[in-house]
C-alpha cells in the first residue's frame, strides 16, 4: 500500500497526469435533438388520435349494445309483457261491479273477524251475486277457462289455488293491519 501511495505522489509531482480529450459533432448532436424533438411530436399527435379511436370505438359499441337491448327486449320480452296482461285481464272485476255493495260484503267478512274459507265462500258470493263483482275467469265457460290454462301450460285448479292463494294472503295481511 506504502508503495502504490509513493507511486501516485511520483506521478503527480512529475507532471505527466493527462486527461483524455473528449470531443463531438455538434451537427450530428443538433440533428439527434430535432429527431427526438419531432417524434414527441408524433407521439403526441399519435395518443391524442388513438384516445379519440378510443372513444369513437366505445361510443360505438355502447350504442351496439343498448340497440341489441331493446331489439332483444321487443323480440322476446313483449310477447311475454302480452300475455301478462291477457292473464291480468283475466282476473280483473268487470266494469258492472256495484262497488258500495261489494264494500258492504267485503266489510262484513273484515269486521266479522272471521277469515276462514267457509266465511269467505260467503263473502265472495256476496260480492259476486249482490254486487255484480265477477272477474272475468269466473265468467269464463269451462272450456274457455282449460283453453286459458292449457295456454299457460297448467291446469284450471292451479289457476284457481294461484287466485286463491293471492286472496288468502290478502286476508292475513288485512288480519295483521287490524
Amino acid at each position: 500500500m506504502k508503495f502504490a501511495a509513493a507511486a501516485l505522489v511520483a506521478c503527480v509531482s512529475a507532471g505527466q497526469v493527462a486527461f483524455p480529450s473528449v470531443s463531438w459533432n455538434v451537427d450530428k448532436l443538433e440533428a439527434i435533438k430535432g429527431d427526438v424533438k419531432a417524434f414527441a411530436k408524433r407521439d403526441q399527435a399519435a395518443h391524442k388520435a388513438d384516445d379519440i379511436a378510443s372513444i369513437k370505438a366505445l361510443s360505438h359499441a355502447y350504442s351496439s349494445y343498448k340497440v341489441g337491448e331493446y331489439v332483444i327486449f321487443g323480440k322476446y320480452m313483449k310477447p311475454i309483457a302480452e300475455d301478462h296482461v291477457v292473464f291480468f285481464d283475466e282476473l280483473t272485476v268487470n266494469g258492472k261491479c256495484n262497488k258500495e255493495v261489494a264494500t258492504e260484503c267485503v266489510n262484513g267478512y273484515i269486521l266479522g273477524g272471521q277469515y276462514d274459507e267457509a266465511h269467505h265462500d260467503t263473502m265472495e258470493n256476496c260480492v259476486k251475486a249482490k254486487a255484480g263483482c265477477t272477474t272475468h275467469f269466473d265468467e269464463l265457460s269451462a272450456s274457455a277457462k282449460e283453453s286459458l290454462a292449457k295456454k299457460y301450460h297448467t291446469d284450471v285448479n292451479n289457476l284457481k289455488q294461484a287466485y286463491a292463494a293471492l286472496f288468502k294472503r290478502t286476508g292475513e295481511e288485512l288480519e295483521v293491519a287490524q
